[in-house]
């Protein structure tokens, strides 16, 4: 319960964070709002679908629906946008797939000049005077010279361009999006076997609620299942795009440095599965290594990557657990 209570208040702060950053560069996300948007509306679709099969007596009232999808929809637009500006200006993938079915080339962080900003100085032409004849009589006249502004003046420089490091081969990220779900999985099973957890009195109310809807094992599993498609798509671009890159920037965590971002988004996600499990400690040790591979995996290949691997485990384990959870 503490645990909780302590990833609420975390995620209220980070909420508010991201509101007052997104209005303080709203110029600058100005180019990322429509996957904001895009992403934002897959996953209202996702929420809708997830109504749809929830049984009559379980479906909450109207206004409570809208309130919490517009809250959803807004959280998702805001860490999207902000995620994405931050892996720009740390030259790291974001959304790479969507990005190319949009047609957008790689976001640059400083910018290139623009056409003729910067032109090179215009030599003498040859109506310049070259000399002044001297006159009949006394000293000799110098030749004429361009004043040199050299000293003076510096030469303009551009700001240093940040460009997106280089992504994997679709096999490669492939490659890595199986190795990442099996080593998760694995690790899993191995751990329900050796602490046998049981659910907690919330996961099994929510059971219970589920058990209600009609037309029998059918309906739950297909509502599970939607569900924990919509928690890995909801979860990948708020702490991993999200969160994750933010705390890189502003921390300037770049380099050598980045596994702290990663671990500290890694710690906020394992928070935010607490309650679930009893003993409580076991979601945590199930849930922080998976999250540090995706943290990685983030700043290789993007989020979507993240996404496909997080979409994948949660049904397998989703399958798995009558015979792993008491």
């Amino acid at each position: 319960m503490v645990l909780a209570l302590v990833f609420t208040c975390l995620s209220g702060i980070f909420g508010l964070i991201f509101f007052i950053d997104c209005i303080r560069y709203r110029r600058e996300i100005n180019d990322f709002v429509k996957y904001g948007v895009l992403c934002g509306a897959a996953l209202l679709v996702l929420d809708t679908s997830i109504l749809l099969l929830v049984s009559a007596r379980a479906m909450p009232s109207v206004s409570r629906i809208i309130a919490v999808d517009l809250l959803a929809f807004i959280r998702i637009v805001l860490f999207t946008c902000m995620g994405m500006y931050c892996a720009m200006q740390l030259g790291l993938p974001s959304l790479p797939v969507l990005r190319r079915l949009f047609g957008d080339a790689p976001a640059r962080a400083g910018g290139e000049p623009e056409s003729g900003a910067f032109e090179e100085p215009v030599a003498p032409s040859a109506e310049t005077p070259a000399a002044v004849e001297p006159e009949p009589y006394g000293e000799p006249v110098p030749a004429w010279e361009p004043e040199r502004t050299d000293e003076l003046i510096e030469e303009p420089t551009q700001e240093p361009v940040v460009t997106e490091a280089p992504l994997p081969s679709t096999g490669r990220v492939l490659g890595l999006v199986a190795v990442i779900v099996a080593g998760a999985v694995l690790y899993s099973v191995v751990l329900f076997l050796l602490t046998s957890p049981q659910p907690s009195a919330f996961l099994r109310h929510l059971s219970e609620r589920q058990a209600t809807h009609p037309g029998g094992v059918q309906g739950p599993s297909l509502l599970a299942a939607v569900t924990v498609l919509e928690f890995a798509f909801a979860e990948e671009l708020i702490f991993r795009l999200g969160i994750q890159t933010y705390l890189a920037r502003q921390l300037r965590l770049v380099d050598g440095r980045y596994w702290i971002a990663i671990v500290l988004s890694s710690l906020f996600w394992s928070l935010a599965h607490a309650n679930i499990l009893e003993p409580g400690w076991v979601k945590i040790a199930q849930v922080f290594p998976p999250g540090l591979a995706l943290g990685w995996l983030v700043r290789r290949a993007g989020a979507e990557a993240c996404i496909l691997v997080h979409g994948s485990f949660n049904p397998i384990m989703m399958c798995l657990a009558p015979y792993l959870i008491r």
